[in-house]
């Protein structure tokens, strides 16, 4: 998974004068290939967050007329994770509604992201949880007193659409990134992907629950897998 220089022991026999090359387009996930000596070439390899990955490619060298000759051929392979769509999320916000709205139960509208909530270009999921319900406190923001939940019910959840019940997050959950538009009714996010499964597990870090972790694996209508992962405390999720 992790990215970096790969040096190759290789013997080249009656190595050609012309430039050394390999048959992978400008851009490739493999690239800045470099001989080293007559024993050894190198070339760098970017970090995957994704899929696992294989690329096979000619060892190649061009010639000042612009011919070609193939030397041998190479397979780099690289480990990744299960997941189509990695978030390492940075800040979890949301708000918590102590009265039924768009479901028949208590709900906690929690959003997880790189950047924060209505913040432009922040990628992440928003999960729509059901789960006891929560210690709340006070604290001044701009100048008003408002309510916040002390932390997130401790457990793992999973997706059960029209469930609504504890331990569960609904077929409201979706994949977004915000725009800074509410146009749409979209509310900024675009594009905007429901979940329709997966599971996601908090954790508590210290008793009382300041510090989370939230790690998830949730398919998206897309067919895609998203991966998200975060590690602190919650910012300003208000209870209403």
């Amino acid at each position: 998974m992790e990215g970096g220089q790969i040096i190759v022991r290789y013997k080249f026999e009656n190595r050609p004068e012309g430039e050394f090359s390999t048959s992978l387009p400008e851009g490739h996930w493999v690239s800045n290939f470099y001989v080293v000596s007559d024993t050894s070439f190198s070339f760098n390899i970017q970090k995957n967050m994704v899929r696992p990955r294989s690329v096979k490619f000619a060892i190649q060298y061009t010639e000042s007329d612009g011919s070609r000759i193939y030397v041998d051929s190479l397979t780099v392979s690289q480990g990744g994770n299960d997941a189509d769509v990695i978030i390492e999320a940075k800040n979890l916000t949301g708000e918590y509604y102590s009265e039924a709205g768009i479901s028949p139960n208590p709900n906690y509208y929690t959003w997880v992201s790189d950047l924060g909530l209505w913040v432009k270009d922040s990628e992440g999921i928003n999960f729509d949880i059901y789960g006891p319900i929560p210690e709340k406190e006070q604290v001044t923001i701009n100048g008003s007193v408002r309510d916040i939940i002390k932390t997130l019910p401790e457990g793992t959840y999973y997706y059960a659409a029209g469930s609504y019940e504890y331990y569960t997050f609904s077929e409201y959950s979706f994949y977004g990134v915000y725009t800074g538009s509410h146009t749409s009714g979209q509310f900024g996010y675009d594009p905007r992907v429901a979940i329709t499964g997966g599971e996601l597990t908090i954790t508590h870090l210290d008793s009382e629950g300041r510090e989370v972790s939230l790690n998830a694996s949730v398919t998206g209508e897309d067919g895609k897998v998203y991966m998200l992962t975060f590690t602190g405390p919650l910012t300003r999720f208000l209870y209403y």
